[in-house]
């Protein structure tokens, strides 16, 4: 169920290689003829183990603006004015409209996921905190949400404007399926406290019962659930009861509303979290793997997030409530969630202590990425510190290309330097084609390996190259000659020259 088997030794602490990697993988499915499918489920800790630059770790600090701003939404319509956002209507609408629409430049798929959750605070704001019908909260809800859609489109208009997505469609998940234990692996800590936080406040004196609307699409939904057990989906079966139960909890009216804004937006942020982990058992979006593995990662990101705020919360209520509780329930609780947080905190304990001490062992901790280059490849860190104290501006520099999280493009990554290829299947990944890296990966092979000068200088011209970058891994890659070295001596510099490692630059193309 979990892939291959990891080892076993007769230890409480992991050995094989990479073992932490796997918890990236813990989801899995199979095609038609059972084999196995590659799911991510990353989440943000092992995104900083990692060392991660992707997008969605990037735009963390903003994805947790944005859900301040929707908690800013609840507890601004808990006063006596008539606006809900905290700068009056026409500003914060301008301010949101900023924040929400920088997302989709910083990392795409978290724009229309938090502009959903601030839709959601602020028609739950207008309907408990401002006494309007539902039916008049969800319409004032659109409204601002096409505002704000829109708005933040037109304000990142340039980024839009030359914008390309390898998206192409939204498709059914007709065979897979999430396991539940693999579900719980992800999120059973999540789970636990969110449920006993939801138990708290559905049984809470105050909670009144919504109206018979409520209960219609209750109904329905259930109904739906039973439809999930016979098709064998026990996921959205299982997470359909206590995302009704949110529900409920959301759209009843409590007698003191002013006071209930922290626990309602926690519970928004379950339901919201529960919501992007049920889609995807049905839907994904198409690109280029061709199957969920994507839309579950971006998915399950945000949920992890939102999950993890809204459980933080819960666990601060359920201590501090939990003096009311008999000895027995009390004590049954507390145990539970001590044992749950402290199998929690084994992953990021055991993993840091295996990246720091036995993957990349160095005599004195540091926050330098490329320390270790001085004892694994000296040759390279002295050229990347000349080129980093001597060449200003970002001009291209030229390196070996390869594949993804290898040793490839660790000149340009190190430098910031931009270079005419780096990772292919990134690229790939990101364009939503290999028509220009296919064009591109000859071009710099036949650069390296061919003999011919005036060839050479024509392939670096297409490409605006103005530094060659000769090292071990270049050697190695091109089974690079003399003669094809020195060739880049007739029409470039020597700037710097070293034994393992030669760097040309470009000089007025021949005649």
């Amino acid at each position: 169920a979990l892939g291959s088997a990891p080892a076993c030794p007769n230890t409480w602490h992991p050995v094989d290689h990479w073992w932490w990697w796997r918890a990236s993988r813990v989801i899995h499915d199979r095609n038609l003829l059972g084999q196995d499918q590659e799911v991510i489920d990353e989440f943000p800790f092992f995104s900083f183990l990692l060392g991660d630059m992707h997008p969605h770790v990037l735009a963390l600090p903003f994805v947790l603006v944005a859900i301040g701003l929707a908690l800013n939404v609840l507890f601004s319509a808990t006063g006596s004015g008539d606006s809900v956002f905290p700068m009056g209507d026409k500003l914060g609408l301008v301010f949101y409209a900023l924040i929400l629409g920088g997302l989709s430049f910083l990392n795409t798929w978290d724009f229309p996921i938090y502009l959903a959750l601030l839709v959601a605070a602020y028609g739950l704001a207008l309907y408990r905190h401002k006494g309007y019908a539902l039916s008049r909260a969800i319409e004032e809800g659109i409204r601002i949400g096409l505002l704000l859609g829109v708005g933040g489109v037109l304000l990142y208009l340039p980024f839009y404007i030359g914008f390309r997505s390898q998206a192409s469609g939204i498709l059914p998940v007709l065979f897979n399926t999430t396991k539940v234990h693999q579900y719980l692996i992800m999120f059973g800590l999540f789970l636990f406290v969110g449920i006993a936080f939801l138990i708290r406040e559905v049984l809470s004196p105050s909670a009144c019962t919504p109206g018979g609307k409520f209960w219609f699409i209750t109904t329905g939904a259930l109904f739906f659930a039973l439809v999930c057990v016979l098709l064998r989906r026990l996921l959205p079966a299982l997470l359909i009861p206590v995302m009704l139960a949110c529900a409920f909890k959301l759209l009843s009216r409590e007698e003191e509303a002013e006071g209930q804004a922290p626990s309602s937006f926690a519970l928004l942020l379950l339901l919201s979290g529960l919501l992007l982990t049920f889609v995807v058992e049905f839907i994904y979006i198409k690109d280029a793997f061709g199957i969920r593995m994507n839309t579950v990662f971006k998915f399950y990101y945000q949920a992890w997030v939102q999950m993890a705020l809204a459980a933080a919360f819960g666990t601060y209520a359920l201590l501090e409530g939990r003096r009311k509780l008999s000895p027995l329930p009390r004590m049954a609780f507390t145990v539970a969630l001590g044992l749950l947080m402290a199998v929690g905190i084994y992953y990021p304990l055991a993993a840091s202590a295996t990246r720091i001490f036995v993957e990349a062992p160095m005599p004195h901790p540091t926050l330098d990425g490329i320390a270790y280059f001085k004892e694994a490849r000296p040759g390279d860190y002295e050229a990347i510190r000349w080129l980093n104290e001597n060449v200003r501006g970002a001009p291209v520099i030229l390196e070996a290309t390869g594949g993804s999280y290898s040793e490839y493009a660790h000149i340009s990554a190190c430098t910031g330097l931009p270079t005419v290829l780096g990772w292919d299947f990134h690229e790939l990944q990101w364009r939503g084609s290999y028509d220009e890296p296919a064009k591109r990966r000859p071009d710099i092979e036949k650069i390296y390996t061919t003999p011919d000068a005036e060839e050479a200088a024509r392939l670096l011209d297409k490409y605006g190259v103005e530094y060659v970058y000769i090292g071990p891994l270049e050697k190695r890659t091109y089974h690079l000659s003399t003669a094809t070295i020195q060739k880049f001596a007739k029409f470039m510099k020597l700037v710097y020259d070293a034994p393992d490692v030669k760097i040309f630059q470009r000089q007025p193309r021949l005649q």
